[in-house]
């Protein structure tokens, strides 16, 4: 787990900026709503108590527990996917890391909301949809996710999850 101790202090970070900036809001201006760029985008708090993104649009992702247990299981699978992946493929960089951090303090900050009843989200685009910085971060590794896999496409289809089971099989 030394990967988590070496990203300790960008996960904390990243985590800390997105939970202060919701207190600040629910403590100051929830009632806000201002323009930020023409009608297109606003600073609009809301309470969304539907848990994700998904759940506007589906049911099941409304559902605490299966919402629990996905972000478990995420929780348990990035780390040992990212483990896996800078140990047999590529030299670990600090952009690797900063996405690391990202996504794992994108899924803490999307646990504790749900462990609140709902998340603080606040950046509006208009006719659409409102986010939190949590958001940001959570969309920011799933680009690099897909660059990655646009750019690195020939190395990737010979990928097979058998690998990982078999590099953690070795491990013990």
């Amino acid at each position: 787990m030394k990967y988590l101790k070496k990203n300790f202090i960008g996960i904390v970070l990243f985590v800390a900026i997105d939970q202060l900036i919701k207190f600040m809001i629910l403590q100051n201006c929830m009632e806000a709503n201002v323009p930020l760029i023409s009608d297109l985008i606003a600073f609009h708090p809301i309470r969304n108590t539907k848990l994700s993104w998904a759940g506007n649009f589906f049911s099941l992702s409304r559902n605490p527990i299966f919402l629990y247990t996905l972000n478990i299981s995420a929780f348990v699978l990035v780390p040992l996917l990212y483990n896996y992946y800078w140990n047999t493929s590529v030299r670990e960089t600090k952009v690797g890391r900063i996405f690391f951090s990202m996504i794992l303090a994108g899924m803490i900050c999307s646990f504790v909301d749900k462990l609140g009843g709902g998340s603080i989200d606040y950046i509006q685009i208009k006719n659409l949809f409102t986010f939190d910085l949590k958001d940001c971060y959570l969309s920011i590794w799933e680009a690099s996710i897909f660059i990655y896999f646009v750019t690195h496409w020939r190395t990737m289809k010979n990928f097979n999850i058998r690998d990982i089971a078999q590099y953690y099989r070795k491990k013990q």
